[in-house]
């Protein structure tokens, strides 16, 4: 809303007092127009005012969110250092489960190592079954023999 200036009013009052009435005329559009260009009124204030209230109450929200950012950003720290404990665990695990699978192969060295002094043993059993069957058929064809 522009300030309330009555130019005709402003423009007789300078003729009455003996100033030239295009010149007065001149200086009252002066006037008005620097009225007009720079100046606020009460309604630019008001609003200037709430404005500036919002503003003063975004502000507030922005610090409660930057707080509340900040514990996050506090709470996402310890979590980071948590995960960095659990893998420290998981590296020590996988260093115990390559140490367990390395005494599982030497086991199973061991194993077929074992298998085969079985596997020569067994051999060696059946060999002397079959000379001791050997040995009895020939008891047995000899016996017939003598009957």
């Amino acid at each position: 809303m522009e300030p309330a200036f009555d130019t005709l009013a402003y423009t007789r009052r300078l003729k009455a007092a003996g100033l030239d009435g295009t010149l007065a005329e001149a200086h009252a559009e002066a006037l008005h127009a620097a009225f007009n260009e720079g100046v606020a009124t009460k309604a630019d204030v008001r609003d200037i005012r709430s404005d500036m209230r919002e503003l003063k109450s975004d502000l507030a929200n922005v610090k409660s969110d930057l707080a509340n950012v900040k514990g996050d950003l506090a709470n996402v720290k310890g979590d980071l250092a948590n995960v960095k404990g659990d893998l420290a665990n998981v590296k020590g695990d996988l260093a115990n489960v390559k140490d367990d699978l390395a005494n599982v192969k030497g086991d199973l060295a061991d194993v077929k190592v074992a298998i085969a002094g079985v596997e020569t043993r067994l051999e060696r059993a059946m060999n002397r079954i079959l000379l001791a069957m050997v040995a009895v058929g020939g008891v047995i064809v000899a016996a017939i023999k003598l009957l």
